[in-house]
Formats: C-alpha cells, sequence, structure tokens
C-alpha cells in the first residue's frame, strides 16, 4: 500500500502503542507465579494422598497458562521488524511463525476450564468419586485439551497462515489468507478465506469452551439447589420430631437421662445434612468462580474479535486500534491474568478453613498458611494411613480425637488433634471418626464391628468429647 493511502488510517500514537507493548508484562508475571503456585501446591498435595482429577486438570490448564502468559509477554518483541510497525518490533517471520503456533495451542486452556466444569457436575449431580472419573474421564479430558489445538497448531505452522493481527496480542492467524487477497489497490482479488480458519482455529473452541462452562454450571447450580430445599425440608422435619421425642421423653422419665439416647440419630443427621450443605455449596462456588474467571479473562478479547471480523474494509480494520483503545488496554490488562485468578480459587477452601481455625490471624497469615501450608501437618502425615506421632498425649476422660491404627494399637488412642492440624487432615489421611453419646456397651460394640467390617483406622469419641481407650482397640472384634 502507498504512503498517500495510508495516511487515511487513524494511528495509534507512538506512547499508545508502547503502552500496549508493555502492559502485559506485569500481568503475565502475576500469572505465571499464580500457576506455578497451583502446580507446587497439587505435587505437594500428592506426597499426602493420591492424586485426584481435580488436581491434574488443574495442573494441565497451569502448564498451558504458563505457555499462554509467556507468550503474551513477549509477542510485541517477536513481530517481523522488517513489515511490522509496531515500535518494540525486533524479531523476523519465524519468530511470528512461534508465537502464533504458542498462541493457538494455548486454546488448551480454556478448553481444561471445561473440562472442570464437567468434573464438578460429575462429583456434584452424578455423584462420580474421584477414582471413577481418573478411570473413565480423566485421560480422555486431557487428549481432548490437548489433542486439539496442537493438532491446528501444527497445521498452521504447515499451511503458513500465522501473522500480525490489529486487536490480537501476538502474531495468530492472520486476516489476508491467501496472502494479499481482498479487492484493494495491492491486492489479488481473490476471495480471503479467514472467516474459515478463524472460527476453526479460535471461535470455535471459545464458543464450546464458553458455552460448556455455562450448561454446567446452570445444571450444578440448579441441582445443588433442590438438594439444599430437600435437605431443609427433611431437617425441618427432624427437629419437629426431635421436640416431640424430647417431651414424650421426659414425661416417661423426669430425670430425662435416655433423652440424649433417643435424639443421636436425629442429631448425627442434621449434622450429616449440614456438612453435605457445606459441601455442595463449596462444590457450587468453585465451580461458579472459575468460570468467573474465565470469562473476566476473555470477555474483551473476544469482544475485540468479533469486532475485527465484523470490519467490512481495510480501513476500518486498521482503525480499530485507534477506535477502541480503551478495550486494547483492557485487554492487555485482564488477558493474561488466568493463572494468577486461578491460583485464588485453588486455595480458597483452605483459605476459608484457616480463618475459621485461626479467626485472630490477620487474612494475609491465612493466605500464606494456604499456599506454603502447614509445617507441622506436612511432617505428621508424611506416612499415608499410619497414626500421627507428634499428637499430644491426654489421659483417659479428657476432651480429644482418639486415633487408632489399623493394626489394632491403641498406644495413641487418648491423643487429640492440635490447634495447628486442620480436623480435615485426619479425614484426609483416610481414617473414620465414629462418635458415640455415651459409654454404653451396646454403642461400643456397633463401633467396633464397623471398624470391623470397614478394616480402616479409626477414631471413637463421644458426644461430649470424652474418650476411652478401652472402647477403640480394632484388633478386639466381636466373632
Amino acid at each position: 500500500m502507498d504512503e498517500d493511502s495510508s495516511m487515511t488510517y487513524r494511528h495509534l500514537s507512538h506512547g499508545q502503542e508502547l503502552l500496549l507493548a508493555i502492559l502485559p508484562i506485569p500481568s503475565a508475571l502475576l500469572s505465571i507465579i499464580g500457576s506455578v503456585i497451583i502446580i507446587t501446591m497439587a505435587f505437594r498435595s500428592r506426597q499426602k494422598k493420591p492424586w485426584t482429577p481435580y488436581q491434574g486438570l488443574l495442573t494441565g490448564m497451569s502448564l498451558c497458562d504458563i505457555i499462554f502468559s509467556i507468550t503474551l509477554a513477549s509477542g510485541a518483541f517477536l513481530y517481523p521488524q522488517e513489515t511490522s510497525n509496531r515500535p518494540l518490533a525486533m524479531g523476523n517471520d519465524a519468530t511470528c511463525d512461534t508465537v502464533g503456533f504458542l498462541n493457538q495451542f494455548s486454546y488448551s486452556a480454556p478448553l481444561y476450564n471445561a473440562m472442570l466444569g464437567y468434573y464438578f457436575l460429575l462429583t456434584t449431580k452424578y455423584g462420580y468419586s474421584n477414582v471413577e472419573i481418573a478411570a473413565k474421564f480423566e485421560t480422555p479430558m486431557h487428549v481432548l485439551c490437548l489433542g486439539w489445538p496442537l493438532l491446528t497448531a501444527f497445521t498452521g505452522l504447515y499451511m503458513d497462515i500465522y501473522g500480525e493481527r490489529e486487536v490480537h496480542i501476538g502474531c495468530w492467524v492472520r486476516r489476508d489468507i491467501p496472502e494479499n487477497c481482498g479487492d484493494g489497490p495491492d491486492n489479488t482479488g481473490e476471495v480471503c478465506r479467514t472467516f474459515l480458519y478463524g472460527p476453526l482455529f479460535g471461535g470455535g473452541i471459545s464458543l464450546l469452551a464458553t458455552t460448556s462452562l455455562v450448561i454446567t454450571n446452570l445444571l450444578i447450580w440448579k441441582y445443588v439447589r433442590k438438594q439444599v430445599d430437600h435437605h431443609d425440608r427433611r431437617l425441618s422435619i427432624l427437629q419437629k420430631h426431635q421436640t416431640t421425642a424430647t417431651v414424650s421423653s421426659e414425661e416417661v422419665n423426669e430425670n430425662a437421662n435416655e433423652a440424649p439416647a433417643a435424639r443421636t440419630k436425629e442429631v448425627r443427621l442434621a449434622e450429616m445434612q449440614k456438612q453435605q450443605h457445606k459441601r455442595l455449596h463449596l462444590l457450587r462456588s468453585q465451580a461458579f468462580l472459575f468460570v468467573g474467571g474465565h470469562l473476566f479473562c476473555n470477555l474483551t478479547n473476544t469482544v475485540l474479535r468479533n469486532l475485527e471480523a465484523k470490519a467490512e474494509s481495510d480501513v476500518e480494520v486498521n482503525e480499530l486500534p485507534y477506535r477502541l483503545f480503551f478495550l486494547l488496554v483492557l485487554q492487555a490488562i485482564t488477558y493474561p491474568l488466568q493463572g494468577f485468578i486461578n491460583m485464588f480459587v485453588y486455595i480458597r477452601p483452605t483459605y476459608l478453613s484457616n480463618r475459621k481455625s485461626h479467626p485472630s490471624e490477620s487474612k494475609l497469615w491465612c493466605i500464606r498458611r494456604s499456599i506454603l501450608g502447614d509445617p507441622m501437618a506436612d511432617m505428621n502425615s508424611k506416612s499415608h494411613g499410619q497414626p500421627l506421632q507428634s499428637f499430644k498425649k491426654l489421659e483417659t476422660g479428657k476432651k480429644g480425637t482418639g486415633i487408632v491404627s489399623s493394626s489394632g494399637n491403641c498406644t495413641s488412642s487418648n491423643a487429640s488433634v492440635p490447634p495447628e492440624v486442620d480436623p480435615d487432615q485426619v479425614k484426609d489421611l483416610g481414617w473414620t471418626r465414629i462418635e458415640l453419646d455415651d459409654q454404653d456397651d451396646a454403642q461400643a460394640a456397633m463401633a467396633k464391628k464397623s471398624l470391623a467390617d470397614k478394616q480402616t483406622p479409626a477414631s471413637i469419641v463421644l458426644m461430649d468429647g470424652t474418650i476411652q481407650s478401652t472402647m477403640v482397640p480394632v484388633h478386639d472384634r466381636p466373632q
């Protein structure tokens, strides 16, 4: 295109171009840090308990986010220096092709986000366990997330379709496919086929991922709401029954010594429902937050892509940066942030647990503890399924949590979990907690039989917090 015709375009100033080139770098660095933290926490957790599909999908997504963040941070410097008007361009056609390849492969990240939505749906609505998901779904999920982006990325290299885009950070599928297509004075007059490659390489993946996220989260929301309503109705019935049972028991026995035993089942069911409510709400909020993070990072980029696709002339396309500078600034800030946002969503359950366990500590302290972990818990849980040797010893009859090894050793049956250890840690190690309402021999026999059937380590704690070591030997099983 000659110099006179190029003057009709309204271009960004040199300062604006520099700003758009530099802005993605801080966001990309934050995203890389967040993704590295997720991967580190996932592998650290793997030392204590088996790897879960949730951690596997998040690790895969974080690795892709790291590649994507590096690509966005360096994209402004790798445009072809000979053909680009970007002020910091110092690359060539090879570096542009490399950036285009990596940008295309980075579409695996939104696909991983979609797979997380399916994971939450399988665990909540359909009740699949991590073992079942790992056996039936996890491998196909990874294959889909990595396979299609890799296939299209290599196809783009083979067809030589990567180039500079006006509203994209770094090189990607260029607008003039085949080269110099169009009706302009310097064009070949051949029909451009960009409208085929754009949706196939990027638009279709983004649409599939976003649609999947919306559908799965709507299904999760509907299911959780239905379950919570059902549990609330059942809890209301149990509370009415509990009140009636208490009054009847007081009429029969003035001392009401049997009332606690009569209400034990209702209390346990109510507690189970309460815990189920918490679990469902946590899963739903985690799923929604991952969706919110995805939309926050990709919304501006999606809007810019659609506006670019609708542009009918080269003049309109080249003026998009001038007219949409504010959106380009938002894109440069938010588009590379995915890994950083994912980190906060990932540590949120641990953070909430730390806030509850340590209300006097600051929020920053709880965030740091969520990321770095608890040294005492890490030390105590090096051996999966073994008793925690460093728990404080308590005398028989004191409040605490008893822990018995599967071998039947009762030496630590009067141990208690220190305040620094999350109570969920005991559950994560594979121990079973059995609560008794009193010291009734029949209750103890039931507990022992439960241990004999499950053949798992367990703790037996009275409702008032007391514990008796004579009630918990695993090897003392009824014949």
